[in-house]
């Protein structure tokens, strides 16, 4: 997962427009980046306070021939594999909804079940859209505080083909990927901060 979207968060840090390339989050947003793996974000989780609703905004390998790269994928449930702590605990329904409406404005969108996995998986997905590293923990860890949960994933590539080659763009210094990946990425950190300003204002 590359950041958390949290909506009235007493959070430790905030980037810059220039840092995300994004303009500035809105009142009571903040954009926290996170790094890859449940462990780095259990730290980052550690250090935020007050938040009443989050969205988090990462990538995923695609497991369902029908996810394309570049596609985005709402999650509804996610699956924890083993090594990875934690129940299995749905998205938050009206949040990922309000994801899923406005998604669909700027790429394929999926919605459905994803696997999270402590590490790199190449083989052995049939049943999941999707697989990362953060989603399922981050469900249950924010459903245990009560706090409104979603996420919004890019598929970077496919867990069952080799990896990418000639990787146009990188975001920052983080996960190597397509330039359609790289640009739908962007407009779905838009799209979060849209959406958590919108229900924030519906308050």
């Amino acid at each position: 997962m590359s950041a958390l979207v949290v909506g009235r968060s007493g959070a430790i840090m905030r980037r810059t427009s220039a840092e995300c390339e994004i303009p500035e989050p809105p009142a009571d947003v903040s954009v926290i980046p996170t790094g890859s793996g449940w462990r780095r974000l259990e730290a980052v989780l550690g250090k935020i306070c007050c938040c009443e609703r989050v969205v988090g905004l990462g990538f995923c390998g695609g497991v369902d021939p029908a996810v394309g790269i570049g596609d985005i994928v709402i999650p509804l449930n996610a699956l924890p594999l083993p090594g990875v702590p934690q129940l299995q605990v749905p998205a938050h329904a009206p949040l990922a909804q309000a994801l899923v409406d406005a998604s669909q404005r700027i790429a394929v969108t999926h919605t459905g079940t994803i696997a999270t996995a402590p590490g790199a998986v190449r083989a052995g997905m049939k049943v999941v859209l999707g697989v990362d590293m953060e989603t399922s923990w981050l469900f249950a860890r924010m459903a245990s505080m009560s706090v409104p949960t979603a996420a919004i994933l890019i598929c970077s590539d496919h867990v069952t083909r080799a990896p990418l080659v000639g990787h146009a763009e990188r975001l920052r210094r983080g996960l190597p990927l397509t330039r359609q990946a790289a640009t739908v990425a962007r407009s779905a950190l838009r799209l979060a901060l849209r959406v958590l300003a919108e229900e924030e204002a519906q308050r």
